[in-house]
């Protein structure tokens, strides 16, 4: 419980370079609600806490999801991996605190995008990108799959949309 309060006592960083107070603060929450998401509804319940974390997170991640375009082209090629691998962990761990949650839509939404960019097409190559930040797999797995589905149920309603613009072009 020390490293929680730790993490949440943490000042914010202020004289960092913007994309890395962005990807700091990020990676601070995500972690934050890596631990504190599973219990939700038991007692004592944290869904006030999830909630405020989680918008907190949102508050830095958006920012830095429009910055990572720009940042990451000028990285060299095993950083701007280790760093996409990071930033598609975090943006799952908000997903998954997120379930049920209006927030749940946005997650999946900026998922989907990465997922395609990231060329991840199958639940493994999923896994293997998060499992390289922090996974517990009785803990991780089920949660993750469920946002793995979500994404692809927003994927198939793309595939769809572009058959029908497809066919209205016919």
């Amino acid at each position: 419980m020390s490293l929680l309060s730790y993490l949440l006592s943490l000042p914010h960083l202020i004289s960092f370079n913007e994309y890395f107070r962005l990807l700091s603060e990020s990676t601070r929450y995500a972690t934050l609600l890596h631990v504190f998401a599973p219990w939700r509804g038991l007692p004592p319940d944290a869904t006030l806490a999830i909630s405020h974390l989680l918008h907190r997170l949102i508050s830095f991640l958006q920012p830095l999801l429009v910055l990572k375009l720009e940042d990451q082209r000028a990285m060299e090629g095993e950083m701007q991996s280790e760093i996409s691998t990071l930033i598609f962990w975090i943006v799952a761990v908000g997903g998954i605190a997120a379930k049920g949650a209006p927030e749940w839509k946005w997650f999946a939404g900026r998922l989907k995008d990465m997922c395609d960019e990231l060329g991840v097409k199958v639940w493994n190559d999923w896994q293997e990108i998060v499992q390289r930040a922090i996974w517990h797999d009785i803990l991780c797995k089920p949660l993750h799959k469920q946002l793995w589905n979500e994404v692809q149920l927003l994927r198939d309603q793309d595939n769809a949309l572009e058959i029908h613009r497809g066919d209205s072009d016919v």
